[in-house]
């Protein structure tokens, strides 16, 4: 199903309304949300998520690019070559009420209006060809993250990216955006660590395990050396960790991880989760409670999350590990800008990101290409 106009509040409504579109991949929709999260605080919103999914995926995506370069009648083709689903968002920002459901015929173009939607938001290629589509049909702008997978640059009001592409509607971003929040983490530190167990004195250090991926590959000595690595800060530092495996860890390497983890003396790792056994979704409590972070460099996504926290941030890297340049890129750019450090690292601890800077830098760019948002940025209007 595809929104209408009764889903929306009256058309002289101040608040922006919003499509996200999501693809799925928990990694891209984070993103999206995290560049919404970051919007609330200059705009007032109303959201909806969008599920879009290509038919016939292998035959379809090659004629992609051609259709959206025939204006509205080829991103009516386009459109008819997705399936819709829609859901209720989080409450980062004000849902609209509406079940999830898949629409099957595809009236609803003739229905909607200009005045349906303000600003399309999506990230990652998947969703690529949904967001020129829809923005082409509704005559509204819209904002893409991540590779546009052979679109013409001119389809998207902004195209954010890690690494420069060349175009005028290129922004390139010092970090993707997250739905962490670093005040909210700090804030909620004393609660969380009470909720956990840990007392106040000794350090907590957080390991935050992903998986194969993105050219890196996990063998028995890469977990044994990891692991190593957690005694002699245990030793160092009288830290206590707190552990959690993913579910790209798969439950080999989650077999070797426990084996390795059951060496360590008595007390050295406060809580563990080990995904194949019992998935739970600690991340964020971790991110709080911790004081320093630890996390392997398969996960773009998972990097730029501990990034956010503003607390010091170490990568660790496999044997076995040739991503491929762009996103060899991103890491180094990372590491030059004093986000994070590599494992080898040692002598540099800390976190240049300010959050704040980051934010409003991204925001302040968004607004010198959408119009829609200058006239929208309630800080200015108040």
């Amino acid at each position: 199903m595809l929104p209408n106009t009764r889903l929306f509040a009256d058309q002289m409504n101040p608040k922006l309304k919003i499509w996200i579109l999501s693809d799925g991949v928990p990694g891209h929709v984070n993103q999206a949300y995290g560049l919404v999260k970051w919007m609330s605080d200059r705009y007032e919103m109303s959201c909806l998520e969008i599920s879009a999914r290509i038919r016939a995926r292998n035959l379809s995506r090659p004629w992609m690019p051609f259709l959206l370069r025939r204006g509205r009648r080829g991103a009516r083709i386009a459109i008819f070559a997705h399936h819709w689903k829609m859901s209720v968002p989080p409450l980062a920002v004000e849902p609209n009420q509406c079940l999830m459901a898949e629409h099957k015929n595809h009236s609803f173009l003739d229905k909607l209006s200009d005045n349906d939607v303000d600003l399309i938001i999506s990230a990652g290629g998947n969703t690529s060809f949904a967001n020129a589509a829809l923005a082409a049909w509704m005559n509204c702008d819209n904002i893409f993250i991540g590779s546009r997978r052979r679109l013409d640059s001119e389809l998207f009001k902004a195209h954010l990216t890690m690494e420069p592409v060349g175009k005028d509607n290129n922004i390139v971003m010092e970090l993707a955006p997250t739905l962490i929040d670093p005040v909210k983490l700090r804030q909620d530190a004393p609660v969380v660590k009470e909720k956990l167990g840990i007392k106040e004195g000794n350090p907590v250090y957080a390991l935050i395990i992903g998986g194969d991926g993105a050219g890196f590959r996990y063998q028995r000595d890469d977990w044994l050396r990891f692991v190593r690595m957690m005694k002699r800060y245990r030793d160092q530092d009288l830290a206590q960790w707190l552990v959690t495996t993913s579910r790209r860890t798969t439950r080999k390497n989650d077999t070797l991880i426990k084996e390795h983890l059951d060496s360590l003396p008595e007390g050295s790792v406060f809580e563990r989760v080990i995904w194949s056994d019992a998935p739970r979704k600690v991340m964020q409590a971790y991110l709080s409670a911790a004081d320093r972070i630890f996390v392997t460099a398969d996960s773009m996504s998972m990097i730029t999350e501990c990034i956010s926290t503003e607390k010091p941030v170490t990568l660790l890297y496999p044997r076995l590990s040739a991503p491929n340049e762009r996103y060899r890129k991103a890491i180094d750019g990372f590491v030059r800008l004093g986000f994070c450090a590599r494992e080898e690292e040692r002598h540099r601890i800390g976190n240049n990101a300010n959050m704040r800077d980051i934010r409003s830098t991204l925001l302040d760019r968004l607004e010198e290409r959408i119009e829609v948002l200058r006239l929208r940025n309630h800080e200015v209007l108040s």
